[in-house]
């Protein structure tokens, strides 16, 4: 899976923004902000990648265990599938 193409991640003070460009800007109605994390994992779905693979990069980047990253990967997934910013899942 990856993001879609028509949105770009901005570093906005302290945050990261997801900005829609093109078509998407004028479709898109929501607003979405991400920690660090969020943006490490935004990046990665900027490839075709599994959800072992995002799990892997939270596990490398951040001292946390397993489970705890499973379920953040899974609730950032889920966050970006309910606005539509997935394709290839």
């Amino acid at each position: 899976m990856k993001h879609k193409k028509d949105f770009l991640m901005q570093k906005v003070a302290d945050m990261f923004v997801v900005v829609p460009v093109g078509a998407a800007a004028v479709s898109f109605n929501a607003l979405l902000s991400f920690n660090e994390s969020g943006a490490l994992l935004w990046d990665k779905l900027e490839n075709d990648v599994t959800v072992s693979e995002l799990t892997a990069a939270i596990l490398q980047e951040y001292e946390i265990d397993e489970q705890t990253a499973c379920k953040d990967v899974a609730i950032f997934l889920d966050r970006l599938e309910k606005v539509g910013l997935l394709e290839g899942q």
